[in-house]
């Protein structure tokens, strides 16, 4: 601690440096400054795994197609549904499972599973000079597609819906893949129509293929979710903190201006955006003298970046008024004692230091007001600056 507290005091040698120090108050007076359901968890559930973990759930908007074509067989009605690799070689296979989805034709329903499997189209290609004549190499092919049966031979101007309730995700591709740019098309794969025509459209545009999935957990794909304000990193509260005694080292008019100072060095960014701790309910009980102890309670004791500190930001600290009174003689001892606090990052607790400080007395030669350092602990330390939380 005396090495800390020597480096400490070497950047407040000089009254306009103490000046600097943030004041969290005024007077005495304290200032008072002011979950979604995402069940984002990773993991899928498999035969292997011995836990259950709860998965990202997906779902769509239901799809209105109106047949342009009548279909070849019913056999050979299908939904293409597809999503394009982003790369050559790209491992990005997924499955949709547990699947609940809803599919009619003519107001009919017809069900076509609760798995969605996805393959690469050996007939798909990234080589624009690709001529369908043979299958693609296996790390040029271009689309991944599922091609559940629909198994109704349609007739022109008959009405299919697909609207997928809700999805899971598993496979390689899991957290690749951008799902909004699943599509599905309803297409005759039967030879006479060289295994491959689309036969229905849907909306005023008259689209082939339409995104098949468009929610996360109830909420759209691309929705910015509101975060939900974080809770400070292990916020602790103890009351078994130690006591100091301190002695004034100048005579005190007006006791009205001694402050009490919390400081850290700031290891963050160096700007207003650096180290910050927050605590609340601080109580602090103080003894001037042979006096009794009086508690003052702070209901928030905030540490900011100080940009008038040498480096500039280079500690975190804030000063705040005991609300004592009268005039004080120099060597007056005054006992401090934290009696209870939270603060907000419990990692950080033991390196936080306090000091006694005048805050903006008048200056009696005159000048700008005085942000002297008061006190010097008794004993043979002599620190200035002493852990504020240290416990006994």
């Amino acid at each position: 601690m005396k090495k800390n507290v020597k480096t400490i005091m070497g950047g407040f040698l000089s009254v306009a440096l103490l000046a600097g120090f943030i004041s969290c108050s005024n007077g005495t007076s304290d200032e008072t400054n002011q979950a979604a359901q995402g069940l984002n968890l990773a993991g899928a559930s498999s035969a292997s795994e011995t836990a259950i973990a709860a998965e990202d759930i997906f779902s769509g908007e239901k799809i209105t197609f109106k047949v342009t074509d009548a279909s070849t067989t019913a056999e050979d009605t299908v939904f293409v549904i597809k999503y394009d690799r982003s790369a050559k070689g790209a491992a990005e296979k997924i499955t949709l499972n547990d699947v609940n989805v809803e599919v009619t034709v003519n107001g009919e329903a017809v069900s076509i599973g609760n798995k969605i499997d996805f393959e690469l189209d050996p007939y798909s290609s990234f080589n624009p000079s690709y001529n369908y004549s043979s299958p693609e190499s296996a790390n040029d092919q271009h689309e991944y597609k599922a091609k559940p049966v629909i198994n109704k031979k349609l007739g022109k101007d008959d009405i299919v819906t697909i609207e997928v309730k809700s999805a899971k995700v598993s496979g390689e591709g899991k957290g690749k893949v951008d799902l909004g740019k699943i599509t599905v098309a309803v297409v005759d794969v039967n030879k006479a129509v060289n295994y491959y025509k689309e036969v229905a459209v849907s909306g005023e545009k008259a689209e082939k293929y339409i995104p098949l999935i468009t929610k996360k957990n109830g909420k759209g794909l691309n929705e910015v979710e509101t975060p939900t304000p974080a809770t400070p990193a292990n916020p602790a509260t103890d009351t078994n903190y130690k006591q100091y005694t301190v002695k004034l080292t100048k005579d005190i008019s007006d006791a009205s201006y001694i402050g009490y100072v919390l400081q850290i060095d700031n290891d963050g960014s160096k700007d207003a955006d650096g180290l910050k701790i927050d605590i609340s309910n601080l109580i602090i009980s103080v003894k001037v003298g042979n006096g009794e102890f009086t508690d003052t309670t702070f209901a928030e004791f905030n540490l900011v970046p100080n940009q008038w500190a040498s480096p500039a930001y280079g500690k975190t600290d804030c000063r705040k008024r005991l609300g004592l009174t009268g005039s004080l003689t120099q060597g007056t001892e005054i006992t401090v004692k934290v009696k209870s606090a939270t603060v907000s990052n419990s990692d950080k607790k033991s390196s936080i230091i306090f000091a006694l400080q005048e805050d903006g007395a008048p200056n009696p030669a005159g000048g700008d007001p005085t942000y002297a350092m008061l006190g010097t602990e008794s004993g043979d330390t002599q620190d200035i600056w002493l852990p504020a939380f240290a416990t006994n």
